[in-house]
């Protein structure tokens, strides 16, 4: 998103430069066109049409050097996103062969420091009892995903997907669950006290009596678990 808008601001500082161009070229011609009178008419029009196509040679060059600047950072962009998902994938790939949980929780660490939790492919990963405090999962899949005891308080895990994933007795506490997908996930004891549900799609999520939703209150059948998917502004 910052590199698209550091992209829109260069293409439009270079039409501004040559549309800038263009108006000054117009403005000196109409004025010498002005002042030099009907006998010298023909050599004045020439002498014009060559200061445009100056003009216009001057602002195709800052336009091409536009577009070059633009394309250098777009290029250095994809390689450092590049770069970026084979760290991912390796370490994604470390925790698929893990099976103790200290040694999932120093990889995990390592991708939070790393900043490598957000739009990850974690999906069918056991993550049991991880410690995910105050991380960026933002955007991630974690379909199917086993976070039973996991700790996820104050974490980023808009947009992210946890459709059918087992969050029973999952601490998310002050989480940031807007816009996530958790149709079928499992939050049976589930803490999610101060969370932020807003746009939370929870279609045949399952709770019971020991799930806190986002107002303390303790799930029970009659509540209605979408009043908290609500914005304030829609309310």
């Amino acid at each position: 998103m910052r590199s698209q808008q550091t992209e829109n601001n260069l293409r439009m500082l270079g039409l501004s430069i040559a549309l800038s161009l263009a108006i000054l070229g117009g403005l000196s011609g109409y004025w010498s066109f002005s002042v030099s009178g009907t006998a010298n008419s023909l050599q004045w029009w020439g002498n014009w049409l060559q200061d445009v196509g100056t003009e216009m040679l001057g602002a195709a060059i800052t336009i091409l050097l536009v577009e070059l600047v633009i394309y250098q950072k777009r290029d250095e962009v994809s390689r450092v996103d590049r770069a970026r998902t084979r760290r991912q994938e390796h370490l994604i790939e470390q925790l698929r062969r893990t099976q103790k949980t200290d040694q999932r929780q120093k990889i995990l660490d390592r991708m939070a420091r790393q900043n490598l939790l957000s739009e990850a492919w974690l999906y069918s990963l056991d993550l049991s009892a991880t410690a995910l405090e105050n991380c960026d999962l933002s955007e991630s899949d974690l379909y199917e995903s086993n976070l039973k005891d996991a700790s996820l308080s104050k974490a980023n895990l808009q947009g992210i997907s946890l459709r059918r994933s087992n969050l029973s007795y999952a601490n998310l506490k002050a989480a940031n669950l807007a816009e996530a997908d958790l149709v079928e996930a499992n939050l049976v004891g589930a803490d999610l006290y101060q969370a932020n549900l807003v746009d939370a799609d929870f279609n045949q999520a399952r709770f019971d009596h020991k799930t806190r939703l986002p107002d303390g209150t303790f799930w029970i059948p009659d509540v209605d678990v979408s009043k908290f998917t609500k914005s304030q502004n829609s309310a």
